[in-house]
């Protein structure tokens, strides 16, 4: 697996996965919670996905960044590989930057038709 896959996986199973599951079948959480999330309307749950959304993104980006050592909190790019290849370190495509590449291919507009830049 190369950067671009490592990438991939973590915007598939990381991300997208959680996105669904906040929205669907999230099992895990308490009968209020589900009854809660099952209850709102359209509009709320379209603005529900664009919080949980942005929180994951945002928190993905800081990982990757701390990866890359380009964060803050640390210069020092952390060395990972999988396999015989290198996924992140010195010399390697930078993974914040591969990250956002991806999420910025997703369609901007809800899934549920509505604009929420009013």
């Amino acid at each position: 697996m190369n950067n671009e896959a490592f990438v991939n996986l973590i915007k598939k199973h990381s991300r997208d996965f959680t996105i669904d599951w906040a929205e669907g079948d999230n099992s895990g959480v308490t009968k209020e919670a589900q009854d809660w999330q099952s209850n709102l309307s359209i509009q709320e749950k379209a603005f529900l996905r664009e919080i949980v959304t942005e929180a994951l993104d945002n928190g993905i980006v800081n990982l990757l960044e701390i990866m890359d050592g380009v964060h803050p909190d640390n210069s020092c790019p952390i060395e990972a590989s999988a396999g015989n290849n290198r996924i992140s370190g010195q010399g390697c495509k930078q993974l914040h930057d591969l990250y956002a590449g991806k999420i910025e291919q997703v369609e901007a507009c809800s899934p549920f038709g509505l604009d929420l830049r009013q």
